[in-house]
């Protein structure tokens, strides 16, 4: 049975939050906060931000997102969204944006759609959009082990052609991986593949 989606559920109305969260718990794993700021004390384990489209809260999703140089994909809410509510939430970064009215009766069935909608790239296309910047000041020698390692060569055969150890090309990859700020070098390999 696969994990359930942690969903970060963002709403200064009580009320309307303590509905959507118990409309959530059975399909979701629901963290709930009252305002974005809350984001700045503490980054919650989520897949995705579940936010009231008001009050400029997306925006202010996004800001902290960045300067916490974290990946959020944001799915706005709200009662009564029409045509250019939604069209505004999409531009101010939100993957989706679902009118409560609509869909109140089968909330979670229609945030996992906006969820299963979204590529399965997602994450990786923001963070390698994220790191295109860093990638740019990557010294050549870095950009080039990168290069040979997404033609396919292995790590062994890069060493020997760039004339260095196994260890010494290690830690080149190590500070690949922390300039870019990504997990692994898989990630690294698609931002040069991508950009």
């Amino acid at each position: 049975m696969p994990a359930k989606a942690r969903i970060c559920l963002i709403d200064g109305n009580e009320r309307r939050r303590a509905m959507i969260e118990a409309k959530l718990r059975g399909a979701f794993t629901v963290t709930a906060l009252r305002q974005p700021g809350e984001l700045v004390a503490s980054w919650p384990e989520a897949d995705v931000a579940f936010v009231a489209d008001e009050a400029g809260n997306l925006m202010h999703v996004r800001h902290i997102a960045v300067q916490k140089q974290e990946v959020l994909p944001i799915v706005a809410f709200g009662e009564g969204v029409d045509t250019d509510q939604a069209i505004s939430a999409i531009y101010s970064g939100a993957i989706d944006c679902i009118d409560l009215n609509r869909h109140r009766s089968d909330l979670a069935g229609r945030l996992d759609l906006a969820l299963r909608r979204r590529s399965p790239e997602f994450e990786t296309r923001l963070k390698a959009m994220r790191s295109a910047s860093e990638l740019a000041e990557l010294d050549g020698g870095k950009r080039r082990i990168l290069g040979l390692f997404s033609a396919g060569k292995g790590q062994e055969r890069i060493a020997r052609e760039l004339g260095m150890s196994e260890a010494e090309l290690e830690q080149e990859v190590e500070e690949i991986k922390e300039k870019l700020r990504l997990p692994s070098l898989k990630y690294s390999v698609l931002i040069i593949i991508v950009y």
